[in-house]
């Protein structure tokens, strides 16, 4: 990931994003779906292995809410914002 994509995250996250919660076991499941549909600059993850439970932050809702259908089978999102 180059500084330019970091720093556009970095100022997204920081404003506002969208937070979606999945099972860590389907990580690279979700990873490879958003590498196709969307661009790197638009989401992030962390992972709590001690969970199991795996947090994607999404720039915009529509993404979240995509995210959600494909592997939750809800659009809610919950807004982070400020």
């Amino acid at each position: 990931m180059t500084q330019e994509i970091q720093d556009y995250k970095l100022n997204w996250l920081r404003k506002k994003s969208f937070q979606v919660k999945a099972s860590y076991a389907r990580v690279d499941e979700y990873d490879n779906w958003l590498s196709e549909k969307c661009d790197e600059r638009e989401w992030e993850k962390s992972i709590n292995p001690e969970k199991s439970e795996a947090t994607y932050y999404f720039e915009k809702s529509q993404t979240a809410e995509k995210f959600r259908e494909q592997f939750l089978g809800d659009s809610r999102t919950v807004d982070l914002g400020q």
